[in-house]
């Protein structure tokens, strides 16, 4: 995949033939979760993704706890969707992190994770990634 290459385009299930995107479902999140293969290569290089590899049993908890504890720096809330950014610490790497919970192209719940800075159809402009949380910005928590 090319750095700037929308990894949705022209389907998420086509991405995932194609490698754009990275079918980890065997992490039963209890929707099917992909992340994009961008984002993989700033967790772990060149490594092969596999399943229950520490640094994607990591990705994946951080992915959880950011969610379930609402500490994330900045969310996106559309009408079927819900994205947030977050910088986490995978395993040592600091890595920031886009999670964009979504229809998938058969209209189900999917969770699909990227580069905070990946292209993606949901947001609405490129803002900052990590925008600190001031009483200006509409992102504050």
């Amino acid at each position: 995949m090319k750095p700037n290459q929308d990894p949705f385009n022209p389907s998420r299930e086509q991405a995932i033939r194609t490698g754009a995107l990275l079918d980890i479902a065997a992490a039963d999140i209890g929707m099917p979760l992909a992340l994009s293969s961008r984002l993989w290569r700033a967790v772990a290089d060149d490594s092969p993704c596999c399943p229950g590899d520490p640094r994607l049993m990591s990705l994946c908890w951080c992915v959880f706890l950011f969610l379930r504890t609402e500490a994330f720096d900045r969310e996106d809330r559309g009408l079927h969707h819900r994205i947030i950014w977050f910088e986490a610490n995978v395993i040592g790497r600091k890595v920031g992190i886009k999670a964009i919970a979504h229809r998938g192209d058969a209209f189900e719940p999917v969770m699909t994770l990227l580069c905070a800075d990946e292209p993606d159809p949901f947001s609405k402009s490129p803002a900052p990634i990590l925008a600190a949380a001031d009483s200006k910005s509409p992102f504050a928590l």
